[in-house]
């Protein structure tokens, strides 16, 4: 289990914690702030993710520097325009079934 929290509700790393999650992350799509108060409530978070030892990610880094500050506090998994654009079908991908996934093990 993951959860994603609104960067302006951090509050308390504990209770995410305690409720058995896998990773928590936070949310920076959308936000108004400016990249220096993003960038410390990235850091705060990491910091006290990294305390109990939840996996984290941060949604939304739409630029350089907050992709580097992300990387630079610890984040796990990262995403954003920076990194790379959202696309509407991927390519080099294909559809496949349960029948796919079998075929392939009965021919071998």
């Amino acid at each position: 289990r993951i959860v994603k929290i609104p960067i302006a509700r951090i509050t308390d790393v504990s209770i995410i914690a305690e409720s058995n999650f896998f990773a928590a992350g936070i949310d920076l799509q959308g936000k108004a702030a400016t990249e220096r108060d993003l960038m410390e409530k990235m850091e705060a978070f990491a910091k006290a993710a990294a305390r109990y030892k939840l996996k984290t990610f941060v949604h939304g880094l739409h630029s350089i520097s907050l992709t580097t500050a992300a990387v630079c506090a610890g984040y796990d998994y990262i995403d954003g325009d920076a990194i790379a654009s959202l696309v509407e079908t991927p390519s080099g991908l294909s559809n496949l079934n349960e029948e796919d996934l079998y075929r392939r093990l009965a021919h071998g």
